[in-house]
This record gives structure tokens, sequence and C-alpha cells, in this order.
């Protein structure tokens, strides 16, 4: 799917999430509390991992909303794993061919394992504090996005593709 494309769906996607939260927030944090202290080792080694990945996407000391939705997403279905029988089932045997080979999985992650720092949530991040730092020094607009942010907003990559695109 084009990016472009995938905007209203991240857009209603987001407002759901925003809905769900709201709505949510306290049965959340029962759930995170429910999965630390699981009686099923493997699902509690999971969770383990799941933090410790959505923390990563922590910026500047302050949880973004990455974070939560990692964790709110991933915890919620590792819950789902553990409360419903109808997936739990489902979810160990895939998990248990997934390691029958572990090598050859590890050589297939290897393209796409990234150090924290490299997470496009991560510098993201970097890039909106690259753009309020030029609002403060007067380098840009306040209105305006500095180039590194204006690579994560698709429809100012979308303008300068199509830009490029006419000028063939």
């Amino acid at each position: 799917m084009d990016i472009i494309k995938g905007e209203k769906f991240k857009k209603v996607l987001r407002i759901l999430l925003k809905l769900g939260y709201s709505r949510l927030k306290t049965d959340l944090e029962a759930m995170g509390k429910d999965l630390d202290y699981s009686q099923n080792p493997v699902i509690r080694n999971l969770n383990t991992i799941l933090k410790i990945g959505a923390h990563h996407l922590d910026h500047n000391d302050n949880t973004t909303w990455q974070t939560r939705h990692v964790l709110g997403y991933g915890q919620g279905f590792l819950w789902a794993i553990t409360k419903d029988t109808a997936y739990r089932d489902v979810f160990f045997w895939m998990l248990d061919k997934v390691l029958e080979h572990p090598e050859e999985l590890k050589k297939m992650l290897e393209p796409y394992v990234k150090p924290p720092e490299e997470w496009i949530p991560n510098l993201w991040q970097d890039s909106k504090d690259k753009t309020r730092e030029a609002k403060k020094k007067g380098k840009i607009p306040a209105n305006a996005k500095s180039l590194e942010e204006s690579i994560f907003t698709p429809a100012i990559q979308n303008k300068r593709h199509q830009r490029y695109l006419k000028k063939k």
C-alpha cells in the first residue's frame, strides 16, 4: 500500500486507539500487572522483552505515544493469549514452529534488526528536537518543519516526489 493511501487508515486507527486508551487505561494497567506476575513463564518472559523494547522508544526520559501503543498492542495480545483459550494453543504451536530452527530465523532477521537509536520512531523524535531548536534560533518559521522532520511527514514527502516526477 502506498504510504499516502495508508494515511486515512492510520488516522482512523489513531482515533480508535485514543478513544480506547481513554476508556481502558485502568484495564491496560491491570493487564500489564497481570502479565508481570503470569504463571506462564513464556508469557512472562515475552512481556519483559516487550517492555524493554517499548521503553527504548522513550525520548528525553519521556514516555512517548509509541511506547504506550507498543505496550498496549503487545500486552493486549499477550494477555489475550493467556486468557482466551481459543488463541493459546495456536500461539504456542506457532512459537514452537518458529523456534524449531532458530539459527535460520536469526539469519533471516539480520537485515531487519537495528539498535534502538536507529529505530524510525526514535529518529523521528530526534528530528522533532532539531525542528524545535531551529525554531528557537529563528532559522525556520514557527509553522515550519526542519528538513530532518519533514522526511517523516508523508504529505511533505509526497509533494517532493511529485515535483521530482514532474521534472522528468
